[in-house]
């Protein structure tokens, strides 16, 4: 089998599984999809926001979690030609799946130019990687941040490598972008900016032109997170986020330290070996390094089913070969080898700090282009060693089979069962009771469980709600609109029906109808069941 048609076949992966059943899997849109979409319904029709701000600020309020806006604008200009639909909100992250693997690849090529073969097979452990194929397939801001990131690696090594110092500003432009796009890119964009210039920066001769661009991107960076701290949400923004279980804010490592020391009569040694300081980086540390753990990547994955199938790790199990292989070759390979070593360790420094859902593959995306590279670095080893025997080509090609089997594997569950699997993570209750009541109107008021959070979302996405409707007044939606409650009472009232789990208040109530396709509310009202 001739080498050249690994194209095709990376073509193939790239598309095909990806365009399959696209918008109808995952088969619903989690809160912050949703919210994203009304959103830019909104200023397709307004030309603002659902606060009634202009489309262009540093930062969105949204449903009170605040979020960077460049996913919205993505999603309102493909929305102003094709309309706000669930596939048109999850498009940006398929065509940044496009985009990724291609910057991907080149940046390979720039980074290892004597290993031909290399970019491909990065390419396509990138597209088989369950962590990137779930992401490209839902409207996940930090996924398109990650694209943003590696755009501005590729471009500060590409003005280092050809002698053009100027690409630091575009470089420095993607960097704001990824900043713009998820807000918990900012450090690792900074971390990532500094190394690559560090580390490949100084090949150039004019030195003084390298250093003033390069300045210049760094200001332009600065410049980008100064607006962005001059939103006037952004404060909130910090609250909120911060509202979270997080080390931040967390005492516990204080009430432990504290405890120990006074288990030894706070000695002098007790409060050295029992400050407070190092049961913070115990904590720190412990979160940090489960992202690295076989649990996570090979096993399990993150837990939370909106994050990931549920069905083995974050990478394929086969891939653990490879990544194994990937990190002895990387040990031999200098400046790239610091690079990589670098974006490695630097991807969960931010999710580390939140104590909720650690692991958490959303926050530590960036992960994925290291993990793909020393992936890449495996399969290359691998075919370099097989080449030189009798039936190479057929033995590693061979041994790619085990990896298609893997992946195929991967699929199958991916397509038959994480969707039931899924339901609750995806809110599918809520989206269907939505869908019910507007092709139902009721008879009367319906109080709604908020049992899985903010139902209002998802009556006025799925209700397809007028904006007008919505906008100054979008808070008070999520109470209660239109009939609706979005919240139970104590007691279901005489002329009321309460959409609520079927456990719910068994002997008070009675049944009036089920909604199709959902098995976890019910349409109830006050009475007993005959």
């Amino acid at each position: 089998m001739k080498f050249k048609i690994w194209p095709l076949i990376l073509f193939l992966l790239l598309v095909l599984p990806r365009l399959y059943r696209f918008g109808q899997i995952p088969e619903s849109l989690y809160w912050d999809e949703v919210a994203i979409g009304l959103d830019a319904r909104s200023i397709v029709q307004t030309g603002k926001d659902l606060s009634e701000k202009h489309w262009l600020q540093p930062l969105f309020y949204s449903y009170g979690d605040f979020k960077a806006p460049v996913y919205t604008w993505l999603t309102t200009v493909l929305g102003a030609f094709f309309g706000i639909t669930e596939k048109i909100i999850r498009l940006s992250s398929l065509l940044v799946s496009f985009g990724l693997a291609f910057v991907l690849y080149q940046l390979t090529s720039l980074l290892f130019p004597e290993r031909k073969k290399l970019p491909l097979f990065v390419a396509i452990n990138l597209l088989i990687m369950p962590w990137s194929f779930h992401f490209s397939r839902i409207g996940m801001e930090s996924y398109l941040s990650l694209f943003w990131l590696v755009l501005m690696v590729y471009l500060q090594v590409l003005g280092f490598k050809k002698q053009r110092p100027f690409l630091m500003i575009p470089a420095a432009l993607a960097g704001s972008l990824s900043i713009y796009s998820y807000i918990g890119a900012r450090v690792i964009t900074i971390i990532l900016y500094l190394a690559t210039f560090l580390i490949f920066g100084f090949v150039l001769k004019k030195a003084k032109k390298q250093l003033i661009n390069f300045g210049a991107g760094f200001l332009i960076l600065v410049a980008s997170m100064g607006i962005l701290i001059k939103s006037p949400y952004y404060l909130a923004s910090q609250d909120y986020r911060l509202s979270n279980d997080n080390l931040l804010t967390k005492t516990e490592h204080i009430t432990q330290s504290v405890s120990a020391q006074e288990f030894h009569n706070r000695s002098f040694l007790s409060r050295l070996f029992h400050h407070r300081y190092l049961y913070w980086l115990h904590f720190y540390f412990q979160n940090y390094f489960a992202h690295f753990t076989p649990n996570f990547l090979l096993f399990e994955g993150d837990t939370n089913l909106r994050h990931h199938s549920g069905f083995g790790g974050e990478i394929l199990l086969v891939q653990g070969i490879l990544l194994i292989i990937g990190i002895f070759i990387i040990t031999r390979v200098n400046r790239t080898a610091t690079l990589i070593l670098i974006w490695f360790l630097a991807s969960p420094l931010v999710s580390s700090l939140v104590n909720n859902e650690v692991p958490h593959a959303s926050r530590a995306i960036y992960m994925i282009v290291p993990l793909s590279l020393l992936l890449g670095l495996g399969m290359e080893n691998i075919y370099q060693k097989l080449k030189k025997m009798r039936w190479g080509n057929l033995l590693f090609f061979g041994s790619v089979g085990f990896l298609a089997v893997n992946f195929a594997v991967f699929l199958h569950d991916y397509f038959i069962h994480y969707p039931a699997r899924s339901k609750i993570a995806w809110l599918v209750p809520y989206k269907k009771a939505a869908e019910y009541f507007r092709a139902n109107p009721p008879e009367k008021k319906v109080f709604i469980t908020d049992k899985w959070y903010q139902p209002g979302l998802y009556f006025a996405f799925y209700g397809d709600v007028k904006t007008s409707n919505l906008q100054g007044s979008f808070e008070n939606f999520l109470k209660k609109s239109n009939g609706f409650v979005f919240s139970l009472p104590e007691t279901c009232p005489p002329d009321a029906w309460c959409l609520a789990p079927p456990n719910w208040q068994i002997n008070e109530t009675k049944v009036v109808s089920q909604i199709p396709g959902i098995e976890e509310l019910m349409i109830k009202e006050k009475g007993q069941e005959i």
